[in-house]
């Protein structure tokens, strides 16, 4: 066989190939996983879910969005509410890092979870 013939196949070969694996993902932490839980037993959540109709195309892709919503919505508000740092976050939550009930009580609105100002949390 001569050599381009070899190098018109290779590309054939290639395409052959099985990908190779995806990484592991890495474990949740504790604290996630009781927060997935609860949100998935949220009130809310379960309300939602019970108002499918999986005869009804657009009810039941309505229904599922708001379902990713309201569950999303329940697992940061269990993580807010246990101090813990949302899936990506570099930090816990602004209101954790607050941590004399003086500067909690001075926070105005206007102080992002990066910046605030001096005139804000009366310093």
């Amino acid at each position: 066989m001569r050599p381009t013939r070899a190098l018109l196949l290779l590309p054939l070969l290639a395409a052959c190939a099985t990908p190779p694996p995806a990484p592991p993902t890495p474990p949740e932490p504790p604290g996630h996983a009781a927060c997935r839980a609860e949100a998935r037993n949220d009130p809310a959540v379960q309300a939602l879910g019970r108002q499918e109709n999986p005869l009804n195309w657009g009810n039941r892709e309505r229904v599922q969005n708001d379902l990713r919503v309201a569950e999303l919505r329940a697992f940061r508000d269990c993580l807010r509410r246990n101090g813990l740092a949302a899936p990506g976050a570099s930090s816990p939550p602004a209101e954790a890092r607050l941590a004399t009930p003086r500067l909690a009580r001075r926070w105005h609105g206007n102080c992002t979870a990066t910046f605030c100002p001096a005139s804000a949390t009366g310093l």
